[in-house]
């Protein structure tokens, strides 16, 4: 149930905000940013939401997604603006995990209150791994070094300017065997795009699909 968008908004609307108050929390956590939850006049806690998504605030990265090939990412985008900025005003405080998302937002918002967290990488995600993984990398096609981008294959994650620094540094460098692999899911234009444009690389990069 809590797939559905209608049932999640009734929740978080009526429901968050009185268990708050009965389990006496002292603060509501979205991570998301997006939320119904709001606070009564006399609530207890306080609400802190965190932003993580820049694609509806900045114009240049938004205008990748034309109207004609993407309408329902336009329209997504324009709706998830507006929501955010109704959230970000009923919040407490707003968290943004770069100056620089905090500094092209927090003027279009109004938000008054917010910090600069930045995500970290746990040691545990550094720590070598003593597990023979050549299957694996064989299985792809995927030979030693190289380097991983995992993502949706999609414009606002610059794949195909990754593929093009990528060929530039190969040309800098002609004895360089480094092979660079995109993993993530592949769809609609932009993927079929970054698939060709990977495919002229001879075998440098990879397109794993997810």
């Amino acid at each position: 149930r809590t797939r559905s968008p209608f049932y999640r908004h009734w929740y978080q609307r009526h429901d968050v905000a009185r268990l708050a108050e009965k389990l006496g929390a002292h603060v509501v956590y979205v991570p998301g940013g997006l939320t119904g939850t709001r606070q009564g006049k006399a609530a207890s806690f306080k609400l802190v939401v965190m932003f993580r998504n820049m694609l509806p605030f900045d114009p240049r990265e938004a205008s990748r997604y034309a109207l004609l090939h993407y309408p329902f990412m336009r329209v997504r985008n324009t709706l998830l603006r507006r929501g955010l900025i109704n959230c970000f005003r009923a919040a407490d405080r707003v968290l943004f995990i770069s100056r620089y998302a905090q500094n092209i937002v927090q003027p279009q918002t109004g938000v008054l209150d917010s910090r600069v967290i930045p995500h970290g990488v746990p040691d545990s995600f550094c720590a070598e791994e003593n597990g023979d993984d050549t299957a694996a990398l064989n299985a792809f096609g995927i030979r030693r070094p190289y380097l991983l981008y995992v993502s949706i294959l999609d414009p606002y994650k610059h794949q195909l300017a990754v593929i093009d620094g990528f060929a530039r540094l190969r040309r800098r460098n002609s004895s360089n065997d480094l092979q660079l692999v995109l993993a993530g899911r592949i769809r609609g234009d932009y993927g079929a795009r970054v698939q060709s444009a990977a495919e002229k690389c001879g075998g440098q990069v990879l397109c794993t699909g997810a």
